[in-house]
C-alpha cells in the first residue's frame, strides 16, 4: 500500500472587542463582535500520493533558515495549485527587531497581493496558469521572512 500525504491546514479570526471598565455595572472584558458572534475561518487538506507532493522552502530538518525580503523571486511557480505560507519574522537582516518595517508580496509585474506586518503570516492558495512569479519587497529596510509552498502533483 502506498504511503499517502495529508498536508493540513486551517485558519480561523474570532473578532473581538475589548470593553472597558463600567463602574457599578462590569470590570474590563472582552466580547465577540455583535454583528459576527462567532469565529470564523476554514481550512482543507491537499490529498497527494507519496511522491506527488513537493515541500520546499525555508525549512529543512524542522528547522527554518529565514530569507531576507529583498532577495528577490521567492519561487517561480510552475502553473500546478500550490499551497503558499509566508511569514514576516519581525526582524530585520542583522536579527533585530524590524519596527514597522513591512513585507509585500507582489507578483512578478509589482502587482500587490498583500502586506505583511511584524510577526503576521499569509497561507493561501495560489494558481498562476504557468507564469507565477512570487516576490517580496520590503516598505523600508530589509526583514527576514521564512516560507513554504506546497505542489500538488
Amino acid at each position: 500500500m502506498a504511503d499517502i500525504q495529508k498536508p493540513r491546514f486551517s485558519v480561523s479570526i474570532t473578532p473581538a472587542v475589548e470593553l472597558e471598565k463600567e463602574d457599578n455595572n462590569h470590570g474590563p472584558m472582552t466580547v465577540l463582535h455583535e454583528q459576527i458572534r462567532k469565529s470564523v475561518g476554514g481550512g482543507g487538506t491537499c490529498v497527494c500520493p507519496d511522491d506527488d507532493l513537493v515541500v520546499n522552502g525555508t525549512f529543512a530538518d524542522g528547522v527554518s533558515t529565514p530569507v531576507t525580503s529583498n532577495s528577490g523571486t521567492l519561487k517561480t511557480l510552475n502553473g500546478d495549485e500550490e499551497l503558499v505560507y509566508i511569514k514576516h519574522t519581525g526582524l530585520n537582516q542583522a536579527g533585530s527587531s524590524s519596527g514597522a518595517d513591512k513585507v509585500k508580496v507582489e507578483t512578478a509585474d509589482g502587482t500587490s497581493i498583500m502586506e505583511l506586518q511584524s510577526g503576521e503570516f499569509a497561507f493561501f492558495p495560489h494558481y498562476a496558469g504557468g507564469a507565477g512569479l512570487i516576490q517580496l519587497e520590503t516598505s523600508a529596510n530589509t526583514c527576514q521572512v521564512e516560507y513554504a509552498y506546497f505542489t500538488r502533483g
